[in-house]
């Protein structure tokens, strides 16, 4: 019983800095090979590591404390697993999920030449990896673009509705922006709330905003809190709104009741 309740302490609370070892909890997709590599050491070390408390390397549980190098913690807590899917190569998976082919390779320990298999877990920067699952539930019925910070329609100055670049599709005149639960979505140029609809179905809560020159934003999407009512003005940057949820936040652009095209708006060049 004693030597139970000083094993879970030794869990609950980092080493010394002199045993250089740390509790890590293991994450969704997570093996204990997974976090070997990308730890800088090998499976065996990592299993003699913790040889006391994992009785099967092959089933490890979500939330499950191990100990890892301390110097691999503070990388680690910044990763989330990637399942390798049929036709992914490294490059595929650095375009898609935003991380350089280097740090991939890096992360992970990998060898020049390693061939990829199907299944096999790769650690990302968690970032990169929910901007992929999120995207994946868009249907990429037309083009695929990075969404600009900065933008111009018809010689108005417009800002992204979200705070960092990522990708979005572009789906007939509207355009579809992966959002992740929590994220803020902001004012993108200055404008009046002219009309809030509540209720239309599978699209969620629609906002209507009237800027200059004739120029409307339309905003739509389902799990989404706004903090706006009609009538009240907004300069571009303030907060409309966040997710409740990982959802996505479709934009649309009119000229009086006149879509205009993204990808017109993008040839426009960027300011």
């Amino acid at each position: 019983m004693r030597k139970s309740f000083m094993f879970l302490l030794l869990l609950l609370i980092p080493l010394t800095s002199h045993s250089r070892l740390c509790t890590y909890r293991i994450k969704k997709g997570e093996t204990l090979y997974s976090i070997a590599r990308a730890s800088g050491i090998s499976f065996a070390k990592l299993l003699k590591m913790n040889r006391k408390n994992i009785k099967n390397p092959h089933r490890v549980k979500v939330g499950q404390r191990i100990l890892v190098p301390c110097k691999a913690l503070e990388n680690l807590e910044k990763m989330c697993a990637y399942r390798v899917k049929r036709g992914d190569s490294l490059i595929k998976i650095a375009v898609k999920t935003g991380t350089s082919l280097k740090k991939i390779i890096e992360v992970n320990n990998l060898p020049k030449k390693h061939l990829l298999r199907v299944g096999e877990i790769l650690m990302l920067p968690c970032e990169g990896v929910m901007d992929w699952k999120i995207i994946s539930k868009v249907k990429l019925q037309d083009t695929e673009i990075i969404l600009p910070r900065r933008f111009r329609v018809k010689g108005l100055l417009f800002t992204s509705p979200v705070l960092y670049p990522r990708r979005a599709a572009i789906v007939k005149n509207r355009i579809d922006i992966p959002v992740s639960k929590g994220e803020k979505i902001v004012a993108v140029a200055n404008g009046k709330v002219v009309y809030v609809e509540r209720s239309i179905h599978a699209m969620g809560t629609l906002v209507l905003v009237k800027h200059k020159r004739g120029l409307y934003t339309v905003y739509s999407g389902s799990n989404i809190k706004w903090r706006v009512r009609e009538g009240h003005y907004y300069k571009r940057g303030w907060i409309m709104g966040y997710a409740t949820d990982d959802t996505v936040l479709r934009i649309e652009f009119l000229k009086g009741s006149t879509p205009i095209a993204p990808l017109r708006i993008f040839k426009e060049g960027r300011s």
